[in-house]
């Protein structure tokens, strides 16, 4: 999988937040990888071949929760309890490969990072991303999916601790941001305002031992 596609992908998406507004249906996160008929576990355990599948109404890489897809922007709560998915052709290919040919993409652990330019608000907003994959048996197809936690703070603040970037522009024009000037979990994005605000940029990190900004996928 092309890192500079998954990239170019992702950047067309946008995270809108609405702050004093009321709740979403709430869906926890859980820590570990799953899988089955709906679900199978992201790594180690052998798995049979299977065939790719028919991604085309999805697209390359959209939000997804409960039972939507949001090619471009999605629109959530501040106190949003439910976790969002990232899934498409490309979300699916990358995880299908391996960065350095050695590690699966599917067994790493990664940061959405979410970057904001509104008054008031922190800089990025950080989510642990869990790969995990579902499997329908009917067709023997595997589709492999990113689980944004955005409900466990503590697992992102634990895991996407480290310096990103915050984009408005490009990369190139991006400028480091460190975790004084981060949030993770969306409530604590900007505290003080009312209405909605936008995302400038979402990025993917790759997190080993925190984040840095070589691993920006």
């Amino acid at each position: 999988m092309n890192r500079f596609f998954l990239k170019i992908s992702i950047t067309f998406l946008a995270l809108t937040l609405m702050f004093a507004s009321s709740c979403v249906p709430q869906q926890k996160a859980n820590s570990t990888r799953k899988s089955s008929t709906a679900s199978s576990s992201g790594g180690t355990a052998t798995e049979e071949t299977t065939e790719t599948p028919d991604l085309e109404n999805i697209g390359e890489v959209a939000w997804y929760s409960g039972t939507s897809s949001f090619e471009n922007i999605i629109t959530l709560n501040e106190n949003i309890a439910t976790v969002i998915y990232l899934r498409g052709s490309a979300i699916n290919t990358f995880l299908a490969a391996s960065l350095d040919g050695i590690t699966n993409n599917v067994d790493q652990t990664y940061c959405m990072v979410a970057s904001y330019n509104t008054s008031g608000a922190q800089k990025n907003l950080r989510i642990r991303a869990v790969p995990i994959s579902f499997r329908n048996f009917a067709t023997n197809t595997q589709e492999r999916v990113l689980r944004l936690d955005f409900p466990d703070s503590t697992a992102s603040s634990s895991t996407c601790l480290g310096t990103a970037l915050n984009i408005q522009t490009t990369a190139d024009a991006g400028t480091s941001v460190g975790n004084a000037d981060s949030a993770f979990s969306a409530s604590d994005l900007c505290p003080n305002c009312n209405g909605t605000i936008i995302s400038t940029d979402i990025s993917l990190y790759l997190a080993g031992s925190g984040i840095i900004i070589n691993n920006r996928i």
